[in-house]
């Protein structure tokens, strides 16, 4: 039977081009209006079902073998882990947080509610899973999602929202600059502070994916700027390997991953670069991932590792 994964907004990220027989990617929501959508904001306020506001996948509930909801669903939702098991609760059902961690109270609240409703609990990130006692699943992406080769205009490239990183993606920049490399850096939706001296361009302005996926073309690398304390792998980390491109990266525990060995990453210590390194490693050619470390992390290969 095929796998549902359902996510707050299907039109994000690779959603849009993943194409696969057994499994449906599906937003939880089907388009509303501005006045739907303040009367769905009211209902979540006061604990209600949002279940008319769902989209179709709900009536199709049944189809499905294995769902998996990506946890921010449930922030928008408290009930829908409860209403998807009423419909089909012989599926394996589980949720999965990406990206995100909301603190101990609500990680405790996710996961009684996921027990509560037969869902297993699983994290991208395994300092997570340590805390909050979930289990571990990778980061995903779509092997198949390619864009027309394009001229190369960076070395490397930073598009992103600042989170709590501005200082670490200034700094990073600069080292990189000291490097010898013609960077391109974006901070998304922030505005720059007063007090910072730095290169990177702040913009209001949101940057969709497919915008996002040609300026990652015409770069030799991207950057990924870990947040403190976090240990699974960004959508940075996927988009290099799948997109074929060499990788800096200030999380340490990439080291620990199998591509690490191809030489197309650089663990980058703000703190204490090595300066002639990374630019020995911005001027080395690219080497081609080994195909069975990129498949890993494909979605289909990740929804094979959930597991009741």
């Amino acid at each position: 039977m095929k796998t549902l994964v359902l996510t707050a907004n299907a039109d994000m990220y690779y959603f849009p081009w993943f194409q696969d027989p057994d499994i449906e990617i599906a937003s939880l929501y089907q388009g509303c209006t501005s006045f739907k959508s303040k009367i769905r904001l009211v209902r979540r306020k006061l604990g209600l079902s949002q279940q008319s506001f769902y989209g179709d996948w709900y009536e199709r509930l049944p189809q499905f073998g294995k769902i998996v909801v990506l946890d921010y669903c449930c922030l928008l939702d408290a009930k829908l882990l409860g209403e998807i098991s009423r419909m089909n609760s012989s599926a394996d059902l589980y949720l999965y947080g990406w990206n995100i961690d909301y603190g101990k109270s609500s990680f405790i609240s996710l996961k009684e509610n996921a027990e509560r409703h037969g869902f297993s609990y699983y994290s991208y990130d395994e300092g997570i899973c340590a805390r909050y006692g979930l289990k571990f699943n990778t980061i995903m992406y779509d092997p198949k999602l390619s864009l027309p080769e394009c001229d190369i205009n960076n070395d490397v490239m930073f598009i992103g929202k600042a989170k709590d990183r501005v200082e670490d993606i200034s700094r990073a920049v600069a080292h990189l600059r000291d490097a010898g490399a013609k960077v391109n850096a974006i901070v998304v939706g922030d505005h720059k502070p007063d007090d910072l001296d730095t290169d990177v361009f702040f913009t209001s302005e949101y940057i969709g994916y497919a915008d996002y996926l040609r300026l990652a073309e015409s770069s030799v690398a991207l950057l990924d700027i870990a947040q403190e304390g976090q240990f699974g792998f960004s959508m940075r980390v996927m988009e290099a390997l799948f997109l074929g491109k060499k990788l800096v990266t200030t999380n340490k525990h990439v080291a620990d991953a199998p591509f690490y060995e191809s030489g197309n990453v650089f663990i980058l210590d703000l703190a204490k670069p090595d300066i002639d390194a990374l630019s020995d490693f911005i001027n080395k050619p690219f080497r081609p991932y080994e195909l069975a470390d990129v498949e890993y992390y494909s979605v289909r290969s990740w929804v094979s590792r959930f597991m009741q």
